[in-house]
This record gives structure tokens, C-alpha cells and sequence, in this order.
């Protein structure tokens, strides 16, 4: 079908047309124009984002479950602590790395830190008996 446009001279005539620029009514129809995007106009947009959200969940559990099981296999203990035990995990990387907590940093002198020393030396001796 190419070649045949080609052979007839359509497919060059519409190349130069492009080129250029004489048949400016079909794309100057919607320049200047505002044009609202609704849930209409972006539903593909909406609906690839959404099954992609829904892919990767699904991997995350996948995943969850067969390292898990690989686990109970290993250590001989049930699925469901493993399962536990690594969604705990999980969501305490997560929440390190979204809430990261601040490290302090004390400067003190070496006459202070024997200070603390001592002071947790004399406090330990009550509790720790010779």
C-alpha cells in the first residue's frame, strides 16, 4: 500500500505539504485554545498508573511470601513467624528510611566523659554486688 501512494506521487506531495507548512488550517484548528484535561481526556494516563500500583504490590507480596517460606524451610519454623518477622522488617526499613532519625552530635571534653564514667561506675555499684 506504501508503495503504491509512493508510485502515484500522494505519499511526496503530502511530505512537502508537511514540510512546508501550506496546510496550516488542520493544525492551527486547536492552537490558542485552552483545553480542559478531566478524568475523560486522562483515563489511560489514570488506568496504567493504577495497574502499575497494583503490579507492584503484588510483587512485594509475592516476594514477602516465597522468601518467607524459604525461611520456615531453613530455620524449621512456621511460615507464618517468618511471614511476620519479614513484613516487620519491612516496614521498619521503610519507616528508617522515609523518618530517618537524627544522629546528635555531642561534643564533650575528656574531663566531662570521665565524669560520666564515674558517675555510671558509682550508680552500678548498687546494682552489681562484689
Amino acid at each position: 500500500m506504501i508503495l503504491r501512494y509512493r508510485e502515484e506521487g500522494w505519499l511526496t506531495s503530502k511530505s512537502e505539504e508537511w514540510i512546508s507548512g501550506k496546510n496550516k488550517a488542520s493544525c492551527s484548528s486547536s492552537l490558542g485554545q485552552k483545553t480542559q484535561f478531566g478524568v475523560p481526556v486522562l483515563a489511560g494516563l489514570i488506568l496504567i498508573l493504577g495497574v502499575g500500583l497494583v503490579l507492584s504490590l503484588l510483587m512485594v507480596i509475592l516476594e514477602l511470601v516465597y522468601v518467607s517460606y524459604t525461611d520456615s524451610l531453613k530455620t524449621d519454623t512456621g511460615f507464618m513467624s517468618c511471614f511476620k518477622e519479614r513484613i516487620n522488617k519491612k516496614l521498619s526499613e521503610v519507616k528508617e528510611e522515609w523518618f530517618p532519625r537524627r544522629k546528635e552530635k555531642i561534643h564533650k571534653s575528656k574531663g566531662n566523659q570521665n565524669q560520666n564514667q564515674n558517675r555510671f561506675q558509682i550508680s552500678m555499684k548498687g546494682v552489681i554486688k562484689d
